[in-house]
């Protein structure tokens, strides 16, 4: 009895082996020889020896197929010749037909995060995506709040009056500390620095000249970090201006200024601090 079939006792031809199954054996006697066709191929027709050939990409074949193209690769797969499953595309691919051979490249400003996917998602927030499935974070004192970013260029700076300590963020980190500026694109809670002197930076200042010490008043130190850190202009002298690091000047002749005076010429009753003419039995 020929393979791709058998023959029972009495037979007077040999009795062919099913669709989608073969024998290579040779004078055997019952089905049992007739095996499913091997996973990866199809056996057509019947009476067959081997498999006919391996199914076709874009199918798998789990074994007994008598066509190659048993079962379609879903969305998010594809397959090769002669594949017994479907394989997820990688990460960074995608593929939203079926019966594919093979997955695409993530598209700039799109991100494929996990295997199988059957579309891009748009690249995440503090991220961009320069193309072929690159998912790269906005560098440390940059940040980004929208989605689809391609490229490094259009990651923000990171807002002036706070800092971005680490890369790939959404969101700044904090409002820049407390006697100290950040000005755009901060990377720590210090910032450009101190707050110089004549001026005071509470939490989240943007700039070195943003609080001035008022008329009046002097800092003659940096990192003052709110308007008390300020000095009373001293008795004697004068702050004609706002953000001075040191008095102004003294008081003119024929004058008295008690602290916080503004200008030389005190009258006492005009806004300009304690003080005014030398007062009859003294002089100044």
């Amino acid at each position: 009895c020929p393979s791709g079939g058998y023959c029972p006792q009495g037979a007077s031809v040999p009795l062919a082996c099913p669709s989608g199954t073969f024998s290579s054996a040779v004078g055997a006697y019952n089905s049992s020889v007739c095996v499913p066709c091997t996973p990866g191929y199809y056996c057509v027709g019947s009476n067959m020896p081997e498999p006919t050939a391996a199914c076709f990409a874009g199918y798998y074949c789990t074994g007994g197929a008598s066509f190659p193209t048993q079962y379609p690769a879903s969305p998010g797969h594809y397959t090769n010749p002669g594949s017994t499953s479907e394989i997820p595309c990688s990460i960074g691919s995608f593929q939203s037909a079926a019966y594919a051979s093979a997955c695409a490249s993530c598209p700039p400003s799109y991100a494929c995060l996990s295997q199988g996917m059957s579309s891009p998602s748009p690249c995440p927030q503090g991220q961009y995506c320069p193309g072929s499935g690159s998912v790269v974070p906005c560098p440390i004192g940059t940040y980004s709040a929208s989605f689809g970013l391609q490229n490094i260029s259009q990651c923000s700076p990171c807002s002036a009056g706070s800092y971005c300590a680490t890369s790939g963020l959404s969101t700044p980190t904090a409002p820049c500390g407390a006697g100290y500026y950040c000005s755009s694109g901060a990377s720590s809670a210090t910032g450009a620095g101190s707050c110089p002197p004549g001026y005071y930076c509470p939490s989240g200042t943007g700039a070195s000249n943003s609080y001035p010490c008022p008329q009046g008043t002097y800092r003659p130190l940096s990192g003052g970090r709110n308007l008390s850190d300020c000095f009373a202009c001293s008795a004697g002298q004068y702050c004609a201006t706002a953000g001075l690091s040191q008095p102004t000047g003294t008081c003119n002749a024929t004058y008295y200024c008690a602290a916080g005076v503004s200008i030389s010429d005190p009258n006492g009753i005009d806004n300009t601090g304690d003080g005014g003419l030398c007062p009859i039995g003294h002089y100044c």
